[in-house]
């Protein structure tokens, strides 16, 4: 088993591009609730779903995008919290 995972996806369609934020901007809200939003554990637990969706199709392409590409934002926010730098982000979700 491999310590960082591949996550494949193929596209240079504007379609594809337009998915995955719409994806993002669904996914985003629903999980800020469970694992928050702007840091490593976030990001993680959303890497992790990028991993693991199955299928090469186009909507699964689109997905891993999405997924992978708010999991690599909320790693930057995440760094730049514990290091100053933004307003959000650090170790773990924020209490409530």
């Amino acid at each position: 088993m491999e310590l960082v995972p591949k996550i494949k996806t193929k596209t240079t369609s504007v379609i594809d591009f337009v998915g995955a934020g719409v994806i993002k901007s669904l996914e985003e809200p629903i999980l800020a609730g469970i694992v928050g939003d702007g840091n490593f554990v976030s990001g993680a637990a959303k890497m992790v779903i990028a991993a693991v969706l199955p299928g090469q199709g186009r909507l699964s392409n689109m997905a891993k995008m999405g997924f992978g590409i708010d999991a690599g934002e909320d790693f930057a926010l995440a760094l730049m919290g514990l290091f100053g730098g933004g307003t959000t982000g650090g170790a773990a979700p924020a209490t409530m």
